[in-house]
């Protein structure tokens, strides 16, 4: 006779059904990863350097959410290059691969205003205080090109075009999902669609769409992230099941 533990089933054949785990041990699990520590560890970093900065300066936060975002683009960038790995192969494909990958940064860095024509302004190079993740920016001007870093945007973009790379090397079809990372850049998505809602709606209605710019560029840039970092094992899970 069992006892009236519910784990203690006997199977027909008298085995031992096994038990299954926990939500605690799994949870216990995830926390043990090194990854997961080491990103928890980066978001704690940064949220001390963001509190300390607005502890040492005038600066007042406009909006939480412009705050936290700058965090979400690092630690997913971060979490994404250091856990996502490359398969062996020819130095011909990691060459592709390269070249792929740095076209996809140029089109992100132009479309998202990183880099930009000439301006007629003052020549050098500015460095503006802010926010961490937001700051410190770097601009440049020079005679043939303009070049605004903002932190969390370089590394979220060079984290997307990491993506591309290893996705290239899979010889996957997810590498195109990469192009969802277009998207990640305000500057160039939200005129758009700004522009249009102007002209349908009025400028008020344009007003608000630039004001929720960022938020679409946060959930475009998870999303290519997401696509660009699974995509290669979906897709030959997927392959694995046709004939």
């Amino acid at each position: 006779m069992t006892g009236d533990d519910p784990r203690d089933e006997r199977r027909t054949d008298g085995g031992q059904a096994a038990a299954a785990p926990a939500a605690d041990d799994r949870l216990a699990a995830t926390l043990a990863r090194r990854d997961v520590q080491v990103a928890t560890a980066l978001v704690v970093a940064q949220a001390v350097l963001v509190a300390g900065y607005f502890a040492v300066t005038d600066a007042r936060p406009t909006s939480l959410r412009y705050i936290w975002y700058p965090v979400v683009w690092i630690t997913v960038g971060a979490w994404a290059v250091a856990t996502r790995s490359t398969p062996p192969t020819n130095r011909r494909r990691r060459l592709v691969a390269v070249a792929v990958a740095a076209a996809y940064l140029v089109a992100l860095a132009r479309l998202g205003n990183v880099v930009g024509p000439a301006s007629h302004g003052a020549s050098g190079v500015r460095v503006i205080a802010a926010s961490p993740g937001w700051g410190p920016t770097i601009q440049y001007s020079g005679a043939v090109l303009t070049v605004t870093a903002i932190p969390f945007v370089v590394i979220g973009y060079a984290a997307l075009s990491y993506l591309v790379y290893a996705a290239v090397l899979d010889a996957s079809g997810a590498a195109l999902s990469g192009v969802l990372g277009l998207a990640a850049c305000a500057s160039c998505s939200l005129p758009l669609v700004a522009a249009l809602v102007a002209g349908v709606a009025g400028t008020g209605a344009a007003t608000a769409a630039y004001a929720f710019s960022l938020d679409v560029a946060t959930l475009a840039y998870l999303l290519s992230a997401a696509g660009l970092y699974w995509g290669p094992a979906i897709g030959a899970a997927i392959g694995g099941q046709i004939p």
